[in-house]
């Protein structure tokens, strides 16, 4: 065949893929999209289109959730496209999301979704920031106890942590890479009208970037629903309680909280430590926070011993040793970085999930014991498993979430508790998208209502396979009942 015919049909063919029909994603559509993901101010999107491509800007530290969330979106919009997020300079996801599909026999891309940094404006780690804001608001609780806490209170207090002397430490930041932490110690006395005196301390170690967005003012609207936020849950019952305590037992007193968003980062899910007279209070002592409300408890990565602890760890079940070899096969670098790779490793971890699922189901029908010698039942190990992720094998954490201006409060310690007195029965089962190569999720649901208890989430990222253990709305329901118990 001559050269000149092959360009003929090559230009026919294209010709007819032209005129197939495939999804077109709208620039309003995607703007529409990002604006209705909490925290994005649909103002400053500024968004600039292209051809297939737009630009959209959104504040530094909300890209990698930003991209992911519009990911997740489109797939489930449109679950036979492929998705690629768009790495950064440094290799996280944040960039934006490709979306591809199939015109005859070639992919062709229909829309380039670009997320830029606002100039500027961002915030750089919201979850470290607002474990600073969780800070500020308690230490203005304390010290003034009998007093509603406002959003004006919490960034008066910011104001004078600005003007307090600091400490600079050349250590590097795990989460911002910055060679440089800040900690700050602020210390005020409260005379009390029967003449003892208690003394408040708070203790703040951060990365100097996250330090510089917690303090400027320039960045307070992008942290108002954080402000709002913390200064709801130190307005609730419990914690002025814990604070009324300390202002009226007729004792001389030392509190101090202390917020230390760079120590031990892979040792403890505790964000926030209170202590009264050098020990950890009971009621408010240990926070884990969870800034804009989302159902992530934990996560693992994508190598095979991860995989196989996460499935032991939380329902007693043993991966079929096969699916070792298959997985260091599979989860190659090349696989990693192309669309058919990526297939492959899918349809392997469907495999995985799929296998997991049915020994789940197994186990369930034999009364939720995996092993007969076992003392350990279903609930009592899925519950113990999901603390876990929350609060790692620490006693007496609690996890506070913060989300459009108002709190929540979880109580791991009750839910078996209160998985047993709802008298619920579980199955396993799996999501994924109608095609069998779509990325698989294992979800653990009431037998009889259906609704999620908690789910594992595969997905890729910068770093390859992710796996995402996330609470349901039924865990949510379970775990804010335990207030009333």
């Amino acid at each position: 065949m001559s050269d000149s015919l092959l360009t003929i049909l090559e230009m026919i063919e294209e010709a007819l893929e032209e005129q197939s029909e495939l999804p077109q994603i709208e620039d309003e559509e995607v703007i529409q999209i990002v604006k209705g993901i909490e925290g994005v101010d649909g103002e400053k999107l500024n968004p600039i289109p292209g051809d297939r491509s737009i630009r959209l800007t959104v504040p530094a530290g909300d890209r990698e959730r930003v991209t992911a969330e519009i990911l997740q979106i489109l797939q489930n919009k449109y679950p036979d496209l492929t998705y690629i997020p768009i790495p950064d300079s440094d290799g996280r996801p944040r960039a934006g999301v490709k979306v591809k599909g199939m015109l005859g026999k070639r992919a062709r891309v229909i829309k380039n979704i670009l997320i830029k940094p606002i100039r500027g404006s961002g915030i750089s780690n919201i979850g470290d920031v607002s474990e600073g804001l969780l800070g500020a608001a308690l230490f203005a609780r304390f010290a003034d106890y009998d007093k509603d806490i406002t959003a004006g209170d919490v960034e008066d207090f910011l104001t004078e942590l600005k003007e307090a002397k600091a400490r600079i430490k050349p250590e590097t930041d795990p989460r911002t890479r910055s060679d440089k932490i800040i900690e700050k110690t602020l210390r005020e006395p409260r005379i009390r009208e029967d003449g003892t005196t208690d003394n408040y301390t708070y203790i703040l170690r951060l990365g100097i970037i996250n330090y510089r967005d917690l303090v400027s003012k320039q960045k307070r609207s992008a942290l108002a629903s954080e402000i709002k936020s913390v200064a709801a849950y130190v307005n609730s019952d419990e914690v002025r309680e814990a604070a009324r305590l300390v202002a009226t037992n007729k004792q001389n007193n030392e509190v101090a909280i202390i917020t230390d968003g760079v120590t031990g980062q892979k040792s403890t899910k505790v964000d926030l430590k209170t202590y009264l007279d050098g020990t950890i209070m009971k009621s408010i002592g240990q926070i884990s926070l969870k800034a804009r409300s989302t159902d992530q408890l934990g996560q693992r990565g994508g190598s095979w011993a991860a995989t196989e602890a996460l499935f032991k760890q939380m329902f007693g079940v043993e991966l079929n040793p096969s699916f070792e070899q298959q997985w260091i096969q599979t989860l190659t670098k090349e696989n990693k970085r192309s669309p058919e790779g990526m297939a492959l490793i899918t349809n392997l971890v469907n495999q995985i999930y799929q296998s997991a699922a049915d020994q789940i189901n197994k186990i369930l029908a034999t009364g939720g014991k995996s092993n007969p010698e076992e003392d350990v039942d279903f609930i009592a190990r899925i519950s113990r498993g999901l603390k876990y992720e929350a609060a790692l094998e620490q006693e007496g954490v609690i996890v506070i979430g913060l989300s459009k201006g108002d709190f929540y409060r979880l109580d791991f310690s009750k839910l078996e508790d209160n998985i047993r007195k709802a008298g619920i029965e579980f199955e396993a089962a799996m999501k994924k998208s109608k095609r069998g190569g779509g990325r698989p999720t294992l979800v653990i649901i009431d037998k009889n209502s259906k609704e999620i208890l908690f789910q594992i989430r595969f997905r890729f990222d910068s770093g390859g396979v992710r796996q995402y253990i996330e609470k349901g709305p039924l865990a949510t329901k379970l775990l804010t009942a335990s207030e009333e118990t």
